[in-house]
C-alpha cells in the first residue's frame, strides 16, 4: 500500500527537521494552553460587575494580580495555537470535523486577548483607587459593542470547537476515548458553570480539558495517522 499523505509527512529530508519543530511547537502549546489558563483563574479576583470586580481588585496582593495577568496574557497565545494544533490533528483522519474545528479555533480563542485587556483595565482601575466614573468607565467598556462581540464569538466558537476536537480525535483513535470524552466535557462543565458562578466547575472544566490535551500532545509528536499508544 502507498504511504498515507499526512499534513506534516516530510517530503524531503530536508524538511524533517521543521517538521519536528512545527509538531513540538504545537504540542508543547495544546499542553501549555489549558494549563496556563488554570493558573490564571486560580489568580484572579473574583467579583461580578463593575463595583465588585474593582473592590477584588483593590483587596487583592498587587503581586498576584500582576502574575495573574502574566498567566492570562500567555494563555491569550498558547490557546488559539494549540487548538489550532488539536483541529489540524483532527484534520488528519477526519476532514469535516477537523475542517470545521480549524475554521472555529481561531476565532474562538483569539478574542480572549481583548477579555484579558478588561482584566487589565480593572487593574489599573484598582491601582487608582476606584472611584463612580471609573467604574462608570469599566461598565461602559465592558458593555460595548466591541467587547460584546468578543465576548459571543469567543464564547459560541471556543465551545462547540472543543466538542468537535474531542469527537474528531475520538472517533478516530487518535487519542483514548477517555481523553476526547474530557476535551468534550469541556464545554458543558463551562456552560453550567460560568451562569451559575460555581467557580468550581469552572476550573474542574480546565482540568478536564488539561487531561484531554495531553494525550492529544503525544499524538501531535508522533507525527503519524495512527492511533496513540496510551491505554
Amino acid at each position: 500500500m502507498g504511504q498515507a499523505n499526512t499534513w506534516f509527512e516530510p517530503q524531503k529530508s530536508s524538511s524533517l527537521s521543521l517538521s519536528l519543530l512545527l509538531r513540538v511547537f504545537f504540542a508543547a502549546c495544546i499542553i501549555l494552553g489549558p494549563l496556563t489558563f488554570f493558573v490564571y483563574g486560580i489568580l484572579a479576583p473574583q467579583g461580578r460587575g463593575g463595583q465588585a470586580i474593582i473592590a477584588a481588585n483593590i483587596a487583592e496582593n498587587p503581586l498576584l494580580n500582576q502574575w495573574h495577568l502574566l498567566f492570562g496574557v500567555l494563555a491569550s497565545f498558547f490557546l488559539p495555537i494549540g487548538f489550532l494544533g488539536l483541529s489540524l490533528l483532527a484534520l488528519r483522519c477526519s476532514p469535516w470535523l477537523g475542517g470545521l474545528s480549524v475554521i472555529l479555533s481561531l476565532p474562538g480563542w483569539t478574542p480572549l486577548s481583548g477579555l484579558i485587556a478588561l482584566d487589565a483595565l480593572s487593574y489599573d482601575i484598582a491601582q487608582m483607587g476606584g472611584g463612580t466614573q471609573l467604574i462608570a468607565l469599566w461598565n461602559r467598556f465592558n458593555g460595548n459593542a466591541v467587547i460584546f462581540s468578543y465576548t459571543f464569538i469567543y464564547a459560541v466558537c471556543h465551545l462547540l470547537c472543543a466538542i468537535l476536537v474531542g469527537i474528531a480525535l475520538g472517533r478516530t483513535r487518535l487519542i483514548p476515548i477517555w481523553a476526547a470524552v474530557a476535551l468534550i466535557l469541556f464545554s458543558p462543565l463551562l456552560i453550567i458553570g460560568f451562569p451559575t458562578h460555581l467557580f468550581i466547575l469552572l476550573l474542574l472544566s480546565l482540568v478536564v480539558l488539561e487531561i484531554g490535551s495531553i494525550p492529544a500532545a503525544l499524538a501531535m509528536l508522533k507525527g503519524r495517522d495512527e492511533p496513540a499508544s496510551i491505554t
